[in-house]
């Protein structure tokens, strides 16, 4: 629950973030590049940050109950079951819906490196998605805002798929896709998605006019 709730977190603060944060830097004298970057450094800490304090809170309780033989048995959730997953696959932006709020299996697979680095990346991930939204609202119309909208929003599904994410084959027909990638691949392909994002996001945003 905490992965799901970070992850929206992330994608709402990323959003203010491009609308309210830049103004107010450029009008204290802090160039648009140098805002961008303390905004995205700053952020990418409390991915780290909010990674480490799930785990570590949840290998705390573990050893509570496990230290102190409590009568309790740890388990680990299912947010969808087989065929609430099965129906939902069946429309894309049920897909897209997914792949923004849950976490990938490789964001959640147990308490080594590997899974802390991933999940640090879907959450940045996240964030960086929107701040790309939020740049775009602020420098298009709406209607061009959405349409951005709509392409963040696919390269977050690829990000998913990259990570484990099952999704229906809904150019050819055939069914459920399922990537089987190995922890470095997955790594680079949603680290090549947010250089995409942050590329798209700076291009909008240093042409961005601000009321100062």
């Amino acid at each position: 629950s905490s992965h799901v709730s970070s992850r929206i977190y992330m994608l709402i603060i990323g959003i203010i973030a491009a609308i309210y944060f830049p103004p107010f830097y450029v009008g204290n004298g802090v160039t648009r590049k140098d805002s961008f970057r303390g905004i995205l450094l700053g952020t990418l800490a409390l991915a780290i940050a909010l990674t480490l304090v799930t785990f570590c809170i949840g290998a705390l309780e573990s050893l509570l109950v496990k230290g102190l033989n409590l009568p309790i048995s740890l388990e680990q959730g299912v947010l969808l079951d087989t065929d609430d997953l099965a129906d939902i696959q069946k429309n894309i932006l049920a897909n897209i819906f997914l792949a923004f709020i849950l976490p990938t299996a490789g964001e959640i697979g147990g308490m080594t490196v590997t899974v802390l680095i991933m999940s640090t990346v879907g959450k940045y991930l996240l964030y960086c998605a929107g701040y790309l939204i939020g740049a775009s609202f602020c420098r298009f119309n709406p209607y061009l805002g959405v349409a951005i909208t709509l392409i963040t929003s696919l390269l977050v599904l690829v990000h998913s798929v990259f990570g484990g994410f099952p999704i229906n084959d809904f150019l050819f027909g055939t069914g459920i896709i399922t990537l089987n990638l190995s922890p470095a691949l997955s790594f680079l392909g949603s680290v090549s998605i947010i250089a995409i994002i942050l590329w798209a996001a700076r291009m909008i945003s240093r042409r961005t006019p601000f009321k100062v």
